[in-house]
């Protein structure tokens, strides 16, 4: 018999018979789990979900008397434990210090200020780490708290991730035209361009646009803005072989010094933008030539997917996003326009932008195009830290699944992380290593296998999920501080001998899948 003041989990394997029989003085247990039978096969899956490595769902099929009655039952989720030593998982923990030693080197070499690193293997942390500052020296030190403008990460923490879902409602085909959703570009050379295009890059769609040129005041500065080397009068650098000259003003229709309606939306902290930029926006989109089908990476396909998925739900994206993943998943630092929900000094600068706004951006999204769109934007937008964005990627690795609980379909995961073109190294909304991993111009180390997926950001972030292995990778920094160039990291390969060090120390603990 068991004392009603002393808890008891009781692990019964038999049949109906004898479970019937000593049912009664099981009543103060805290806790049974019945197995019908003793099979090993029970016991291993009893133990398994004992320690967290697996789901009971099962529900009593029979009443007995008074003290159990059919469908009673509780079900036991897998939740596994978001830390664990590495070498239980077949690590070599030492090889691991290879990392702080690339991520310390880089901080040195000035390839930025500070980074975030996360690898999760079957979704546990086995490499959780902060580096360096904000912004350098007597600058507030990077925390996993710290939110970093995530750049063209966007597209798959958020975009993709709607598209997912209302993929899953059964709300569009790929096959779909985008001006089924967008009627406005019915009778442009956009209206034949598929949703499988858009996703693939592969629409014809320019890759992005200058759209700061429509603002600025042409008669404000003397010769051309741009020019392709430094001068007296251009002396920020743009580009790799594009020096702009700052000493311009805005067109006073769309620029003002102060807040009041139209000018609503912030273009850094010294002035504010006409909202009607968004429009703006999606006029030269409209105008814009195509070039041929084959593909060539574009934000503006993004921007109109984001736009499509708004038409369908009827709500802004960013809200959407909050009540069906970021919210329901316990997303904690994560958000579109992040100033409005956290305090400026958890948000990591992107840029000291002596350009166009003239200022330090600090949870102002560094991308000129999603700035227009208001911060909320199909390529770009997302602030967040590396443990949401691992979550995020996680659950998708999970086929959909999250603590318990299914965002998307196994089915839909399948297809969007399976999918892949014909003529490039893209799936549908994911980047991809290169075929073979080993060629030029691969954004992964070459160990990983050719069924990663993932995505880069401009501002020198990236994540990378490798089903195989069941692997994790992500890497946020602000490569983009001070300076967008000289690009350091991209140059050095951090990212890619990071992932490298991943595998490395991966093969040398135990098996691993190429």
């Amino acid at each position: 018999k068991f004392r009603n003041d002393l808890p008891a989990i009781v692990i019964l394997l038999t049949d109906k018979k004898p479970f019937e029989k000593v049912a009664p003085s099981l009543k103060n247990s805290s806790t049974l789990v019945w197995g019908q039978g003793n099979q090993p096969e029970i016991k291993e899956v009893i133990g398994q979900a004992l320690v967290g490595n697996a789901s009971l769902t099962g529900k009593l099929p029979f009443s007995i008397g008074t003290v159990y009655t059919a469908g009673q039952g509780i079900d036991l989720l897998l939740h596994k434990p978001y830390t664990a030593l590495p070498k239980e998982l077949g690590f070599n923990v030492e090889i691991f210090t290879q990392i702080d030693s690339i991520v310390l080197d880089a901080i040195k070499e000035k390839a930025f200020p500070g980074c975030q690193v996360l690898v999760l293997k079957e979704g546990i942390k086995i490499y959780d780490k902060n580096f360096g500052t904000q912004q350098g020296e007597n600058s507030p030190r990077i925390t996993s708290q710290s939110m970093y403008d995530i750049a063209s990460l966007t597209k798959t923490s958020g975009t993709l991730l709607a598209m997912m879902k209302l993929y899953d409602k059964g709300l569009y085909n790929l096959s779909d035209k985008i001006s089924k959703f967008l009627p406005y570009l019915k009778n442009t050379n956009k209206a034949n361009i598929t949703i499988r295009e858009l996703l693939l890059h592969e629409s014809g769609l320019l890759p992005s646009l200058s759209i700061y040129l429509e603002i600025v005041d042409k008669d404000s500065y003397p010769g051309h803005l741009l020019r392709g080397s430094k001068s007296a009068n251009h002396t920020v650098r743009l580009g790799s072989s594009t020096w702009g000259n700052p000493k311009f003003k805005f067109q006073k229709k769309w620029i003002s010094t102060q807040e009041s309606t139209p000018y609503l939306w912030p273009l850094g902290d010294k002035y504010w933008l006409n909202y009607a930029s968004k429009q703006l926006v999606l006029d030269k989109i409209i105008d814009t030539n195509l070039r041929s089908k084959s593909y060539r990476y574009s934000c503006l396909g993004f921007i109109l997917l984001h736009q499509m998925v708004e038409s369908i739900v009827n709500m802004p994206m960013d809200q959407f996003l909050n009540q069906e993943f970021y919210r329901p998943m316990g997303l904690k630092h994560i958000a579109y326009q992040p100033l409005k929900y956290f305090p400026k000094e958890t948000i990591v600068p992107s840029n000291e932008d002596r350009f166009l706004r003239k200022t330090t951006l600090q949870g102002e999204v560094h991308d000129e195009l999603a700035a227009f769109m208001g911060g909320v934007s199909g390529n770009a937008g997302l602030f967040a830290n590396a443990t949401d964005i691992g979550a995020i990627h996680q659950m998708i690795l999970n086929q959909g699944e999250w603590e318990g609980k299914q965002y998307l379909s196994k089915e839909t995961c399948r297809l969007f992380t399976t999918t892949k073109s014909r003529t490039s190294r893209r799936g549908l909304g994911f980047d991809k290593p290169t075929q073979p991993t080993t060629s030029a111009g691969n954004p992964c180390a070459s160990e990983a296998p050719l069924s990663t997926y993932g995505h880069t950001g401009f501002t020198g972030t990236c994540t990378w999920v490798d089903p195989d292995n069941e692997l994790v990778f992500v890497f946020l920094s602000n490569r983009t501080y001070p300076n967008v160039y000289p690009n350091i990291l991209y140059r050095l390969n951090i990212r890619e001998k990071i992932q490298q060090v991943i595998y490395k120390a991966f093969i040398r603990g135990g098996a691993i899948k190429q």
